[in-house]
Formats: structure tokens, sequence, C-alpha cells
């Protein structure tokens, strides 16, 4: 959806390429179909961890990427700073990370706030 919105503002044809990464693989795969339906064929999926996830149709991807954008994934990620990093080696010298989100958590994490009457707690049930 966020690629969607994105192309009413910079058309997607106008990127050389776009990814998207998900670990989910039934989002993937709906993700897939509909930038297939839009016939987008310089959108790819990659269904992958973010931490550690390879581009497609790029040789070695460190220092190559323009633009890294998040919308309200990185506080879904338990462990974090391993994205981070791996964006941070994507990203081109003059690249830009834009990034929305609901908070960042703290550094260390209070495991009596984690766990809830055996239950992981996350930032929904907090």
């Amino acid at each position: 959806w966020n690629i969607e919105k994105m192309n009413d503002f910079f058309p997607i044809e106008q990127f050389d390429k776009v990814y998207l990464v998900d670990l989910c693989t039934p989002l993937c795969k709906i993700a897939e179909a509909r930038f297939n339906a839009k016939g987008w064929s310089n959108v790819y999926v990659v269904c992958d961890d973010a931490a550690s996830f390879k581009l497609p149709k790029i040789e070695n991807d460190i220092g190559k990427i323009d633009l890294v954008t998040m919308s309200y994934s990185l506080s879904m990620i338990d462990k974090f700073y391993p994205v981070i990093d791996r964006i941070k080696t994507l990203l081109c010298p003059n690249g830009l990370f834009g990034i929305s989100d609901f908070y960042v958590s703290g550094r260390v994490i209070d495991s009596d706030i984690r766990v809830q009457h055996g239950y992981y707690c996350n930032w929904f049930t907090r």
C-alpha cells in the first residue's frame, strides 16, 4: 500500500528499481500480485529478514541505494539495530533514509515489561 501511495507523489516508473522487504510470506505474495497488476516491472518483493536481505538485480549492493523508507515497521522489529546497520551499508553517500513510526524502544528492555502473564508484550499491548 505504501508503494502505491508513493506513486501518487513520485511515479514508480521514474525509479530504476523499487524494493519492498518484508518477512511475512502471505503479505509478500499479496504485494507482488498488486504490483504485477499495475504492470510495475521495476518493483521487486524481497521476502526476507530486514537485517540480512539481499537485493536482487544488484551486484554488490553496498553504497548503491539512493532512498530507503520505512513506514510503521521499525517498532515491530524486536532487534532493530542490525536493520539500521544494514540500511547504512546500502545507502550511497548522499542517500536518504526516511522513517515514520510509532516510537523507538530503549536500548535496554525491562523483562517485566516485555513478558506479562506469560505472553510477549509488544508496543500495542503496553
